[in-house]
């Protein structure tokens, strides 16, 4: 089924669906809510800025002074408001989020954000389209599961085997290249 990607975890908690499969980041307060099964990828973010922009971000700290886009329900997000709003060093007000990542990257080319963050590949798309250019990468390094119910451990077991068996056989590799057109010598090895 395809869900909206801010009611994906209402869907699996209410039954609608068993399992989530959309870059989904596995993180800290997911796992109060949800199970995982074990990672099968390892991506990183890309911070987009407009083209004509000026702006050079040399770490974490950098992007605190800038009006920020990301997808709501997005491990961006959290992350953002975790290292950045919590720590006292952005303004929450500074922080957009968004039903839909063409949305922001509107906004961006509009001028009403500064920098708009998201996964590496979507972000290295809407580059090459033109418009935004990206101004950094890997600050945020995400961690992809699939998402089960709490407690769907025969579901989790089936999953992880499949998954063992897929990157045993080099199939997710193959994959990557050929969907994300990552080289299997250019994928970050998931724990």
């Amino acid at each position: 089924k395809d869900i909206a990607f801010d009611g994906l975890l209402a869907a699996l908690q209410v039954g609608e669906i068993d399992a989530v499969i959309s870059a989904i980041s596995v993180t800290p307060e997911r796992q109060q809510m949800v199970d995982f099964s074990n990672v099968y990828y390892a991506g990183e973010d890309g911070i987009l800025a407009r083209a004509g922009s000026n702006i050079s971000l040399g770490g974490v700290r950098d992007i605190a002074q800038y009006r920020v886009g990301v997808q709501r329900g997005s491990a961006h997000g959290t992350w953002v408001k975790t290292t950045l709003i919590g720590a006292g060093l952005m303004q929450n007000d500074n922080l957009f989020e968004y039903a839909q990542a063409d949305d922001a990257i509107r906004d961006l080319k509009e001028q009403r954000l500064d920098l708009v963050m998201m996964d590496l590949m979507p972000a290295q798309e809407y580059a090459g389209q033109g418009g935004v250019k990206m101004v950094a990468r890997g600050l945020n390094q995400q961690l992809f599961g699939i998402m089960i119910r709490k407690g769907a451990f025969s579901l989790q077991a089936k999953l992880n085997e499949a998954l063992t068996q897929l990157q045993n056989e080099g199939t997710i590799a193959r994959l990557a290249e050929q969907y994300l057109k990552i080289k299997a010598t250019q994928l970050i090895a998931p724990p």
